[in-house]
Order: structure tokens, then C-alpha cells, then sequence
């Protein structure tokens, strides 16, 4: 058996094969592999599961410090809506967390994203944005968010 790097000894062969034929081989052979489909759950399922939304996409996912004291116009609304929602986000605050952001797969003409802040594989709050309200931050048991369980697909 050659010893070294294999690329190496390609490389300095004598024999040749035109790119194309290359990709062409590799093509086929790469579609004769079976492929493995892991059935994984989503980054916050356990949210989404508990309040039966179907979400439509890939997730937008950042990752933000969130400030040591929840309060003003965005983080108090934020603390507001996770708390009437049943979480409580407070316990995450000044640390690191995970801001997941789905879109909700709803017959409406409304802009519906869900949005699910996550620490260590566990979800620390879930609300509901809808893009046509000011300020527009609903928590995820709001009588609007319920009533979307009968537009979603």
C-alpha cells in the first residue's frame, strides 16, 4: 500500500482524467449513497409543542446578552409578555441567550414571527410579534395567539 499523501501521489501521476469526468463520477457516486435523515426538534419545540403552532422555515437564531435589569420600552414589553406567558425571563438576565425567530405558517395577512429566547438547550421565554401592531409583542397565551391555531396550517 502507497504510503504519504495520497493527493501528492495523484498529483505526480501520470494519468490523468479531464475535470469534467471527475465531477461526473463523483456525482454519481455521491447519488448512490444512501442518504440519513436524523428527525431532530427544532431549536425550541418544547414552545412550539406546548402551544400548538406550526411555524414555516429555518429559524433566525442570534445570540444576545440580555441587559441585568429588564426594564424600558423593549426589555420591560419583553419581560411583560414572557411573564403573562408563564415564563419567567428574569432569571436569564445579564447572560447570554439564544434569540430564535420563526415565522408562523398562518392563512392571514397579518406578519406573525415567534419569537423563543433559549439558554442551554432550554427555553426561557416564547411571544408572539405581529408586525402590523405597535409595539406589537403578544404573549404566547394572548386570546389572539390561541385564536391562530384555527389559520395555521
Amino acid at each position: 500500500m502507497p504510503q504519504g499523501n495520497p493527493l501528492k501521489a495523484c498529483r505526480r501521476s501520470r494519468f490523468r482524467l479531464p475535470l469534467k469526468s471527475v465531477l461526473l463520477v463523483s456525482s454519481l457516486a455521491a447519488s448512490c449513497v444512501p442518504s440519513t435523515v436524523f428527525a431532530l426538534d427544532p431549536l425550541g419545540a418544547d414552545v412550539i409543542k406546548a402551544h400548538d403552532l406550526q411555524v414555516s422555515g429555518l429559524p433566525s437564531v442570534t445570540v444576545s446578552r440580555l441587559p441585568k435589569q429588564l426594564v424600558g420600552p423593549m426589555w420591560g414589553l419583553t419581560k411583560e409578555a414572557c411573564n403573562k406567558g408563564g415564563y419567567d425571563i428574569s432569571t436569564s438576565a445579564g447572560q447570554k441567550v439564544n434569540i430564535i425567530r420563526y415565522r408562523l405558517a398562518c392563512k392571514t395577512n397579518r406578519k406573525l414571527a415567534l419569537v423563543i429566547f433559549s439558554k442551554n438547550d432550554r427555553s426561557v421565554c416564547g411571544y408572539v410579534v405581529d408586525e402590523n401592531l405597535i409595539p406589537g409583542i403578544l404573549p404566547i397565551t394572548h386570546p389572539y395567539v390561541k385564536s391562530l391555531k384555527n389559520q395555521c396550517d
